[in-house]
């Protein structure tokens, strides 16, 4: 248990505060009542320390030394506490629950790991919106469609040039053509640019020949070889075989070819004739295979082959003459010569085919008689003289088709040679820089957008992986739909879980909640805070719970129910250690106030020692920096219902005995105060400021200017400026005036509110006095 805060340094608007013996040391209850901005949340986030058991960086030159028990902790040896210790303030808000409002509804994700699961999304949302936004930039889409236009229309350009210059060929001409152009040349050189004349020039000189039909009669050498075929010839024609002639068959060659047919695919081995069925006797078998033997078959079949190689032999040159007819693409100076040699080979090509049939007969009469020698010598020599000239010829034409290739060949490296000059040269001139300057461009915003491309789907898949994750905390809904209808007192406004997801889906009248107010925002994160307990192993025995403000934005019917939530929830089934209740709203104080003494009455009764204890953190001047401190609560805040009293007792006891490092609320206690009387006095009046003003008109003040700043622009001063004005005035003078006011407005009312400050009547003549509302004797 927390005893006390002996002392409190360099801790944000505690500046140097040491507990005072007159302040009551920390009891089971304890209730602090303290203005916004006198160090509430900053007192609470001392307790905070031991909660989270961390580090202090909020705090780089803050000192504790506090006593917990018997033993004194500081900010060197807190960390070897170990404490059953919850707070709820806003650092806990703002750690363990979001709020986001779409367009259909609002979600709320509670508990430390999903508000950190919220915020991831949110940044990795914001994140992927930033890049999604700046890969625009690197958007290469448009330049690649400039860079497509640029190389169409430049094939168009050099297809009509050509075209236009007899270039047949160019006329499928592409953009594929501009870009491997453009990708030989390695840079930007001026001096390839050609004039419009160079460029015709170049093509007029080389645009009247082409590869494409020369003439090339290698193929047809090799088919003039006879020299082998010729020597089976002659072997053939000489060859001497068995053979017993037949006359009838040797003299009619039609019924040889019948009578063979038959003996050999028919008769074989048969007895029977197949045509007539007459006996066949074995003189005439044994005569017909004497004719027809093996030897003879053999022959035979050789000499129909060979006659066929001559055929074939025999069309070869009259091919070749087809094959010279066609049209070459010859030079000029050459045509002459090509047909000189042409009509050379076609005197000789004629006499060829004749030595051939020549040969093909004395084949044909050595099948008719086998037995006869049918070699002619001089007819083969006739026939190697025509082979000889005709391959003569065959040769030279050869030997001029392949000059004319090497020549044409030369002229078509030339044609390229300087084709390429010019299309180099219109591309140099026309796009080539920039067509660089734009592929550079896109190159180097590929390599930017790939970036940002994998960032954005490394991050939608991160945020992927976040929207599947579930909720942890689904099983205490119940309990906090519970605590949040015992804090509005109506069960119209519910968390729903929303599909394993990991936020809760907030409905009011079973409708997607519209437009949350902040109450109803804290009434939510209170209900989770209460709800978290049953889900933890707090220790409630052992436990601390220290509350900041948690009706800050709730509606004044309401503290009530807020109030009886937290009394019945610490005081049913749960035995704590110890409870703080921090709180700048009187009506929430004093229900806390009011049930805090009546224990103490009970244990007073029992005759033991209280049980609550009761404190104001104030704030006063230290240095001219504000500075905030724990005190013993007010006799008036204690004993009082209103804060009308209590503000009233700050004011006259300001008036008699002013200190100036104790009067940094004056300005607003005067305000406060002047706000609730004028209020009762002029209730038709909405504008707190007519009333004031007419307040002072009322009582015939003529310093209306001077207090009236006092009371506005000084009442707010919490900024720098407002602290620098503040010195700038009489704060004493300011008072009296403010008292004076009151007396001549309402000096009934005045009396009364005099009596609570202990000012008697006989000392209220005296005081009228002082105040100048009447002249002294």
């Amino acid at each position: 248990m927390f005893t006390r805060i002996n002392e409190l340094k360099n801790w944000r608007i505690f500046r140097d505060f040491k507990w005072n013996k007159d302040i009551p040391s920390f009891n089971k209850y304890n209730l602090v009542y303290a203005w916004n901005g006198a160090g509430k949340t900053t007192l609470s986030k001392l307790f905070q320390v031991f909660e989270n058991n961390e580090s202090i960086d909020d705090f780089p030159d803050g000192k504790f030394k506090v006593e917990i028990g018997d033993k004194i902790i500081t900010e060197k040896n807190f960390k070897d506490v170990e404490l059953n210790i919850r707070v709820f303030n806003k650092d806990f808000i703002k750690e363990h629950i979001s709020f986001e409002e779409n367009t259909s509804n609002i979600i709320t994700y509670l508990g430390k790991e999903a508000k950190e699961t919220a915020e991831k999304k949110k940044e990795l949302e914001l994140e992927i919106e930033r890049l999604n936004r700046d890969i625009v930039n690197y958007d290469y889409q448009e330049d690649e469609k400039k860079l497509d236009g640029l190389l169409k229309n430049q094939a168009k350009e050099i297809k009509t040039l050509f075209l236009d210059n007899s270039f047949s060929e160019m006329s499928s001409f592409t953009k594929k053509g501009v870009l491997n152009i453009i990708n030989s040349i390695t840079a930007y050189d001026s001096s390839v640019i050609l004039s419009d004349n160079e460029e015709i020039e170049a093509l007029s000189s080389v645009k009247s020949l082409s590869s494409d039909k020369l003439p090339n009669i290698t193929s047809y050498i090799g088919r003039f070889e006879s020299a082998s075929l010729l020597e089976s010839v002659k072997d053939t024609l000489q060859k001497d075989i068995i053979y017993n002639g037949i006359e009838e068959l040797d003299e009619n060659g039609e019924l040889k070819k019948w009578v063979k047919q038959g003996f050999i695919d028919y008769h074989k081995n048969n007895k029977q004739c197949k045509f007539c069925g007459s006996e066949i006797s074995n003189h005439r078998w044994e005569e017909l295979n004497n004719y027809f033997n093996d030897e003879y078959l053999s022959l035979s079949a050789n000499i129909d082959i060979m006659i066929k190689e001559l055929e074939l032999l025999k069309e070869t040159p009259r091919k070749l003459s087809d094959y010279l007819d066609n049209e070459f693409n010859i030079i000029n100076d050459d045509i002459k010569e090509y047909n000189t040699l042409k009509n050379e080979y076609n005197d000789y090509w004629s006499n060829y085919p004749n030595k051939i049939d020549l040969i093909i007969n004395l084949l044909k009469n050595k099948k008719s008689k086998p037995n006869t020698n049918f070699y002619n010598e001089d007819m083969f020599n006739e026939f190697n003289e025509v082979s000889s000239n005709l391959k003569a010829i065959i040769n030279k034409i050869n030997a001029f088709c392949e000059t004319q290739i090497s020549k044409i060949k030369n002229i078509e490296a030339i044609k390229t040679a300087n084709k390429n000059k010019v299309l180099n040269s219109i591309v140099m001139k026309s796009i080539f820089n920039e067509y660089s300057t734009i592929n550079s461009s896109i190159g180097l915003k590929k390599i930017k957008y790939q970036e940002y491309y994998s960032l954005i789907a490394t991050k939608s898949q991160t945020l992927r992986d976040l929207n599947n994750q579930s909720s942890s905390t689904g099983k205490a809904i119940g309990e906090i739909n519970k605590y949040i209808k015992s804090l509005l007192g109506r069960e119209n406004l519910f968390l729903e879980l929303n599909g394993g997801k990991p936020y809760y889906l907030i409905k009011r009248d079973n409708e997607n909640a519209e437009n949350l107010s902040e109450g109803e925002k804290s009434a939510i994160s209170f209900a989770y805070f209460l709800a978290k307990f049953d889900e933890s192993d707090f220790n409630f025995k052992e436990g601390i719970v220290v509350i900041d403000d948690p009706i800050s934005s709730l509606d004044s019917n309401i503290l009530f129910q807020a109030y009886s939530l937290i009394m019945k929830f610490f005081n049913g089934k749960r035995d704590f250690e110890q409870l703080f209740i921090l709180t700048h709203n009187y009506h929430f104080f004093r229900e806390f106030r009011n049930d805090f003494i009546f224990r103490n009455k009970i244990k007073k009764n029992e005759g033991k020692d209280n049980i609550a204890s009761i404190y104001s953190l104030r704030c006063n001047l230290l240095s001219g920096l504000r500075n905030s401190y724990i005190t013993k609560i007010d006799k008036t805040l204690e004993n009082y219902q209103s804060e009308y009293q209590y503000l009233f007792s700050e004011i006259y006891n300001n008036y008699k005995d002013l200190d100036i490092k104790d009067t940094y609320y004056i300005p607003n206690i005067a305000r406060r105060f002047i706000e609730i009387f004028s209020f009762f006095k002029f209730p038709e009046v909405n504008s707190s400021q007519v009333r004031i003003e007419q307040l002072i008109k009322d009582s015939g003040f003529s310093e209306c200017k001077g207090l009236w700043h006092f009371l506005n622009i000084l009442s707010h001063g919490q900024d720098g400026n407002s602290l620098e004005l503040f010195f700038d005035y009489d704060v004493k003078e300011q008072i009296t005036n403010l008292l004076y006011l009151l007396c001549k407005v309402d000096e009934h009312h005045f009396r009364e509110l005099l009596k609570i400050c202990g000012v008697k009547n006989s000392k209220f003549l005296e005081l009228k006095q002082e105040l100048g509302v009447v002249p002294k004797e």
